[in-house]
């Protein structure tokens, strides 16, 4: 893929992303849909999927709330129809954004190294 087209799909990341937070914010009323974020969203090269990386605040039930959210992708695909002049509006999925357990368990290994060197 060239560099312009990249830009251009990273733009729509960003639109799309930011769309869809203020609509669940604003616009949605069922309050399990309000406690999703979205940190990340990742379009397909051909713009024909968007995938929405999602954040709560309570992680153990993460993945019901990404099971949920995916239950009624169709409310957010109509959005992004309405908000933005596509020829097709992308397929929407959710998925869990393991980046805090990843940062998670990264930072337990640093802690058991310190640990060695310190019993060392």
């Amino acid at each position: 893929m060239n560099n312009s087209n990249r830009i251009r799909v990273e733009r729509y990341e960003s639109r799309m992303k930011e769309c869809i937070n203020d609509f669940i914010y604003h616009e949605v009323y069922d309050e399990k849909i309000k406690l999703a974020t979205i940190t990340y969203a990742k379009l397909s090269n051909d713009m024909s999927i968007i995938k929405f990386y999602i954040d709560v605040l309570d992680r153990k039930n993460i993945k019901k709330i990404v099971e949920y959210l995916n239950e009624r992708k169709g409310l957010f695909r109509t959005k992004l129809a309405q908000e933005f002049d596509l020829r097709r509006a992308p397929q929407v999925l959710f998925c869990v954004d393991e980046t805090f357990d990843k940062v998670n368990e990264i930072e337990d290994i640093f802690d058991n190294i310190n640990k060695i060197d310190i019993e060392d």
